[in-house]
């Protein structure tokens, strides 16, 4: 016989704000960053976790990158922010 027992459980959390205001998003086979208020970096990584592209900016910008899933990674002085992004 067994018996979990858990204490001090947490089943959700209070919804939270992005930490930053930048934007990342795909369209088609182009990523777009804007709303850039601040020096930003955008570090562009495939599922096994290696870095395709890094990027340092602080103006509004697009790129292009393969058909595939991404993690986009926003670093900016407000904060940090992860995306998932499909390019197609």
């Amino acid at each position: 016989m067994y018996k979990i027992e858990a204490t001090n459980v947490v089943l959700g959390i209070d919804e939270l704000e992005a930490s930053t205001s930048t934007i990342v998003k795909s369209i088609g086979n182009r990523v777009f960053v804007s709303n850039v208020q601040s020096n930003s970096e955008v570090n562009i990584y495939n599922l096994t976790g290696a870095l395709v592209k890094s990027i340092k900016t602080n103006e509004d910008m697009n790129f292009s990158l393969k058909t595939g899933l991404y993690i986009g990674v926003v670093t900016t002085s407000q904060g940090q922010k992860s995306v998932k992004l499909l390019v197609q």
